[in-house]
């Protein structure tokens, strides 16, 4: 065929707005992706989670956009969504291990066991991974392989995260271990000063050993460090009723009612 000069013309003239239309599609959806990401910076996760669906729905998001889609999901307990969103994306470790947690919340205990497993498998060095499969292996009772796996996560751990030693001094506390609990606790508060769940626990362990005004010190702390931290603020009303400071009891109960479970 002898594609003429009019030819040509008649061609931009009938595909041009669909051209147009599109450019314009895909500008509109890099827009409201961008909108999404700050929104979830911003803690505004609905806000988030409305500008991803609607980028969505124009073009089909990035995996990095559809991620951080599942953690805004996540953050609002829309778990069923979240996870199809997750089972979207290739099977990376960080993928494997919110599928884990999902399942954990689900109480489907030998599927996090699973896929715990299977993100290890896929990144051996995760610290993530490994504390996510020392939580699966502690919500099914497996108790020896949740400490062994603990401390497997803090042995490779080169960022002094603060969470595998607080989970394994939670798991050892409740094993009535409290010296090594105390020490794993310890080890936390020094990889991050303000970590409150571990400055909790070692209100717990001063109080059983019956140092009250440590107790005292750990917990106030901890409620200090985050407001909203319910354990702590639980404990340590609790601790003011036993000395008999009902006001400031009372206090710090409707502090705790007030915060959502």
């Amino acid at each position: 065929m002898i594609r003429t000069p009019l030819f040509r013309i008649v061609m931009l003239l009938v595909f041009a707005p669909y051209v147009c239309a599109a450019t314009t599609g895909a500008e509109e959806a890099a827009e409201l992706s961008r909108q999404g990401g700050d929104r979830f910076r911003a803690g505004d996760y609905t806000g988030a989670i409305e500008a991803y669906r609607g980028s969505d729905r124009l073009v089909p998001l990035t995996q990095r956009h559809r991620f951080t889609l599942a953690m805004a999901l996540i953050a609002v307990d829309d778990h069923l969504a979240a996870r199809s969103e997750l089972e979207a994306l290739p099977r990376s470790s960080l993928v494997l291990y919110w599928l884990g947690r999902l399942a954990t919340r689900r109480n489907n205990l030998s599927e996090a066991v699973a896929l715990h497993t299977e993100a290890v498998a896929a990144d051996p060095s995760s610290v993530k991974a490994l504390d996510g499969l020392g939580l699966a292996y502690q919500a099914s009772g497996d108790f020896a392989r949740a400490v062994e796996t603990f401390r497997r996560a803090i042995n490779l751990d080169q960022t002094c995260s603060p969470w595998p030693r607080h989970n394994l001094a939670t798991l050892l506390l409740e094993q009535k271990r409290d010296s090594d609990a105390s020490d794993f606790a310890r080890e936390a508060v020094r990889c991050s000063p303000t970590f409150a769940p571990a400055e909790y626990l070692l209100g717990r362990v001063d109080e059983r050993a019956g140092r009250v005004a440590d107790a005292l010190t750990w917990y106030q702390k901890a409620i200090e460090h985050d407001p909203r931290l319910r354990s702590a603020v639980y404990a340590l009303a609790r601790l003011y009723g036993k000395l008999g400071e009902v006001e400031k009891q009372e206090s710090l109960l409707a502090q705790f009612r007030s915060i959502p479970e």
